[in-house]
């Protein structure tokens, strides 16, 4: 039974194609993909952090981490190769409170 677009679906669909493809012509890839339209390869990108997002959301809940997803992902961006047990990386650990906002950093449909 087809209940509709799926979530990932909703997502993009708020992107607006005109404003991803003037992004891609004032930012070009340093190498063309051949296969990959400037779309498909952002769509490939949201894919990946929903993914890494939803799994360390999920670590957090089994390892009882009273970090939040923002924290967790400083920690994990940094240490993600490291042969550590999930919730030693968060004993002892100072991370810092304070979340940057980068003005600089591309912004598509006002996100």
């Amino acid at each position: 039974m087809n209940l509709g677009p799926t979530v990932f679906a909703q997502i993009l669909a708020g992107l607006d194609h005109q404003e991803l493809a003037r992004a891609a012509a004032r930012f070009p890839m340093p190498r063309a993909s051949r296969s990959l339209s400037a779309y498909d390869h952002f769509a490939a990108m949201v894919f990946a952090q929903l993914c890494a997002h939803l799994l360390i959301a999920i670590a957090q809940q089994r390892c009882h981490l009273p970090q939040t997803l923002y924290q967790i992902l400083q920690v994990v961006s940094v240490s993600a190769f490291e042969k550590v047990p999930l919730p030693e990386l968060f004993t002892n650990y100072h991370i810092d409170e304070t979340e940057k906002h980068i003005p600089i950093q591309l912004e598509i449909s006002g996100f």
